[in-house]
């Protein structure tokens, strides 16, 4: 949305679901910016402090031509960055009522451009 409102674009309703108008933070003249990060690569996820939550998605673990994890999982994934930043430790059925938390409020940040 803030590059959009640089460039002078207008967005139409449902447009930019994950975004929110920083231009002032970006620019040093307010500095509140926005406390969480939404990742999309195949699936969406959300970074909010140390805990990185990954949205339940079916595929392929690893892309077959390239060998590469994808992040896809057809379970919800979470993980404690500060301890695990390669993401190697699935702490999901450890903390359900984080993963319920991080999961609305990444609902609650795609539903706020509508």
């Amino acid at each position: 949305m803030a590059i959009a409102t640089i460039f002078g674009i207008t967005l139409r309703p449902g447009e930019c679901l994950d975004s929110r108008e920083y231009v002032a933070a970006l620019f040093g003249k307010d500095d509140r910016g926005r406390s969480q990060l939404v990742e999309q690569s195949g699936t969406l996820a959300l970074r909010d402090g140390d805990w990185k939550y990954i949205e339940p998605s079916p595929g392929p673990a690893v892309a077959k031509s390239t060998n590469i994890e994808t992040g896809l999982s057809e379970s919800a994934q979470l993980y404690d960055l500060e301890s695990d930043l390669g993401e190697r430790k699935n702490l999901a059925s450890q903390f359900p009522k984080k993963v319920a938390e991080l999961k609305e409020m990444l609902k609650k940040i795609g539903n706020e451009g509508k």
